[in-house]
């Protein structure tokens, strides 16, 4: 993740596994380990290459 509002996201997405957990969902760790690793917008984030001017 490269900038602030991904990581708010990423924070904002684990507090609602936590409040589905506490209503019931089973939603295991590994689950949440591999939606944030694998989370990706292709072409929305990504960084393609830089160019010097």
């Amino acid at each position: 993740m490269i900038n602030r509002y991904q990581v708010l996201n990423a924070i904002t997405a684990l507090m609602t596994v936590e409040v589905l957990k506490d209503i019931g969902y089973k939603i295991s760790d590994k689950s949440i380990f591999n939606g944030l690793g694998n989370s990706m917008w292709p072409g929305r984030f990504e960084i393609y290459k830089k160019i010097h001017i």
